[in-house]
């Protein structure tokens, strides 16, 4: 059985968990301003601490979800850049991109929504 251990990051050594480690430190970092703004945390020995999260699956979920929104930002940003394209005639690229941002849409919309029934 897999063992449960809270989530923690400081500044020395980063997250503790070794799939973390698969990202640099601004990767890290990066993920830890998600995790602030959308999961509790708390402040704990020089830690802060995400005691809601407790296992490698929960933070895989969470992975995916970062690695997600980072793929849609940058296609929107993308996209701007094609929409000035646009007007020699790349249409067809432009068409896409909308494809993969509404697929990464679609997938939260209908996980969020299997979220609610449960509750």
């Amino acid at each position: 059985m897999e063992e449960k251990k809270e989530l923690k990051f400081n500044v020395e050594q980063l997250f503790n968990y070794a799939k973390l480690h698969e990202y640099d430190e601004d990767g890290q970092k990066g993920f830890l301003g998600t995790l602030i703004r959308e999961e509790q945390w708390k402040i704990e020995n020089n830690s802060i601490v995400f005691p809601n999260i407790v296992n490698e699956e929960q933070i895989e979920n969470l992975l995916n979800k970062f690695n997600d929104s980072i793929l849609r930002a940058n296609l929107v940003i993308k996209q701007g850049v094609i929409n000035q394209i646009y007007l020699y005639g790349a249409e067809e690229f432009r068409k896409q991109l909308d494809k993969q941002i509404e697929e990464i849409d679609k997938k939260y919309k209908k996980s969020k929504n299997k979220d609610d029934k449960i509750l």
